[in-house]
């Protein structure tokens, strides 16, 4: 568990990590927010699972439940399109223009990579 020290105050902090993030965002880790209320540590206390990841588990859940044409469903992938697209977007004109080889990403829950 990472120990974070202040160097104004003196405090230290212990920080928890959830491993179970985006690998190539958080190759070590992503460290957990201390106001994160979803975030709880794994079952055999191993480690930790940050909110975000605990709520795209459920969403994926809901995914192979309710199946891809329910409307709780459809607004959780249209909303995650949304997000890929714009970045994809980005990244097609910034390696046009500055050759700077960004990586595009994929919807997480179809696998679509959008434009």
């Amino acid at each position: 568990m990472p120990i974070f020290k202040d160097t104004e105050t003196g405090e230290t902090f212990r920080v928890h990590v959830c491993y179970q993030c985006d690998i190539d965002r958080y190759p070590t880790g992503k460290p957990i927010d201390a106001t994160d209320k979803l975030a709880e540590p794994l079952p055999d206390g191993s480690g930790w699972v940050c909110g975000d990841c605990k709520v795209e588990e459920l969403n994926k859940r809901k995914l192979r439940v309710l199946g891809p044409q329910h409307p709780d469903v459809q607004a959780f992938i249209t909303r995650e399109e949304r997000e890929v697209r714009r970045w994809n977007q980005y990244a097609r004109r910034v390696n046009k223009t500055m050759n700077a080889g960004l990586p595009y990403k994929t919807n997480r829950y179809t696998g679509r990579t959008p434009f």
